[in-house]
């Protein structure tokens, strides 16, 4: 079914429409989504039984979490029994992940931070035996705890797992399955001005990036710039080359996530004065007017990004 969407948004249209009525640019946004995700859960139940196991990739920030909840829920209303499943719940202890060149940081980008051992024997047990216990990562104190949530494979169900490398053949090739669906999501569309392409899907995966960390995680915006690079150093040696193996390619882009980042980032951006990126991109949303987080949708996956919802 492989249809990848890749747009190009009026930056004017966005800035008219931040001024003159939000609205109807936030339906057509979410909407723009919604028949993404319809289709691709028509293509997975139309092929339920041969298909046991769907995989949701993508590059940081492209909303994977989200996303799979809501195919989840989607997929279900076709008949369809989901079980979602994180590569995360797979990582090898924090003390045992390895370094990249520099000899300091951690490679947490890197595939060889998965034990791909537990997850082969863990999938193995559940299509053998139609029931196993998985593992949960605990971020805080780094350590992965193993058989801790229960799975079950029944006749209807469908195991949905997402992760940046979860379209890895290694990773593939641990799961034991035929017949994987594979998703590949990122922002894929661009904003233009004056006909020339002003923001990327990358650079809006770093604005998601910062408001994220920044506005819901409290991490200063210092250390998300300081990362950056790895993160993108990564997606490229693990992560991109596997977009157009996947079965679906989906469209993450929201027309109107600018207006958020000139709500909350507007002034931090002017602040990372040691980054020429974020400058840029405070110049380019200097004629957007600002929203908040009050207009996105309840089931948004705009809310990825965002700060909770009761704030």
């Amino acid at each position: 079914m492989v249809s990848e969407q890749n747009k190009l948004f009026n930056l004017q249209h966005i800035i008219n429409c931040s001024k003159n009525g939000i609205d109807s640019l936030v339906k057509s946004s979410e909407n723009y989504l919604k028949k993404q995700l319809i289709a691709v859960s028509r293509d997975i139940c139309s092929r339920l039984g041969e298909v046991r196991v769907v995989c949701i990739a993508g590059p940081s920030c492209a909303g994977k979490t989200t996303f799979t909840r809501m195919l989840c829920e989607k997929i279900a209303t076709f008949g369809a029994e989901p079980v979602m499943v994180s590569t995360d719940n797979f990582y090898i202890d924090r003390d045992k992940t390895p370094f990249l060149e520099d000899g300091v940081t951690r490679d947490f980008e890197s595939p060889r931070a998965l034990n791909l051992e537990q997850m082969h024997e863990c999938f193995h047990v559940l299509r053998t035996k139609r029931s196993c216990n998985f593992p949960i990562y605990d971020f805080i104190t780094g350590k992965n705890i193993p058989e801790q949530i229960p799975l079950k494979l029944t006749k209807n169900t469908v195991v949905v797992m997402e992760g940046i490398h979860a379209l890895n053949p290694d990773v593939l090739n641990a799961l034991g399955f035929k017949n994987i669906y594979k998703i590949f999501i990122c922002p894929n569309s661009s904003y233009v001005y004056d006909k020339k392409t002003v923001i990327t899907g990358e650079q809006l995966r770093f604005m998601r990036r910062v408001t994220r960390d920044n506005i819901s995680r409290g991490y200063p915006p210092e250390k998300t710039f300081q990362t950056w690079p790895h993160v993108l150093a990564g997606e490229q040696l693990y992560i991109n080359k596997y977009k157009y193996t996947a079965d679906a390619i989906v469209d993450t882009t929201h027309a109107y996530e600018l207006v958020l980042y000139k709500y909350y980032l507007q002034k931090t951006l002017a602040d990372m004065k040691y980054s020429g990126e974020a400058l840029y991109l405070h110049h380019v949303l200097k004629g957007i007017k600002g929203h908040s987080k009050k207009i996105i949708p309840d089931f948004s996956l705009m809310w990825e990004f965002m700060v909770n919802k009761e704030d």
